[in-house]
């Protein structure tokens, strides 16, 4: 029904709190996945690596994501959605924190971490497209996910802006990680909340 398809669907008495729900958690993944990417190399540099060091440790978090991505659907075939990601982001919020305390100097250190994030952050994000599926009735699934993926992407926006202020304000590269753990406890919080 295309007369149903629009964004009141979405938040009609049964369905507005997950919707919200759902916006904060896509917000938030968006927020992390985009300050690795757009900081990592860049943090690198400013913490005394080459900027090629700092390229292949964005390099590594892809790969993370890749296995991530994979790992993750081949767990939700055998539970309910929201058991793994909420595994998955407080398992990327525990690694970043980690990430602070330790200040790793060893640069394969470094890398292990980066790749271990890579695998939580993206595996976690990627599987909430699955619970807005899951979520949203045919007639309004395609809406869903597009305000979802739609108004999350604020998160890619603001998150190098953030990421900018805080650098300027003197937070290390360290310091940094565990300021972007935060959204990821939120999203873990929120998603174990949603029965899906």
């Amino acid at each position: 029904d295309v007369k149903s398809a629009n964004v009141k669907s979405l938040l009609t008495a049964g369905m507005m709190m997950t919707t919200i729900k759902l916006w904060i958690i896509f917000f938030m993944g968006f927020l992390g996945i985009y300050f690795i990417i757009s900081w990592v190399p860049s943090l690198f540099v400013n913490s005394g690596w080459s900027m090629s060091e700092g390229i292949y440790a964005l390099t590594v978090f892809n790969l993370g994501a890749m296995f991530g991505t994979t790992s993750i659907g081949l767990i939700t075939t055998r539970f309910m959605l929201r058991w793994p990601i909420c595994l998955f982001f407080t398992g990327t919020a525990i690694l970043m924190i980690y990430f602070t305390i330790l200040k790793p100097t060893d640069l394969m250190m470094l890398y292990f971490l980066i790749f271990i994030i890579g695998l939580f952050l993206n595996g976690a994000f990627s599987a909430m497209y699955a619970v807005a599926a899951r979520l949203y009735q045919s007639s309004i699934r395609s809406t869903g996910i597009g305000w979802c993926a739609g108004l999350g992407r604020t998160g890619a926006i603001l998150a190098p802006i953030m990421a900018g202020y805080l650098v300027a304000m003197g937070f290390s590269m360290y310091a940094l990680f565990t300021v972007f753990a935060i959204p990821a406890i939120i999203a873990a919080i929120l998603i174990i909340t949603i029965k899906v």
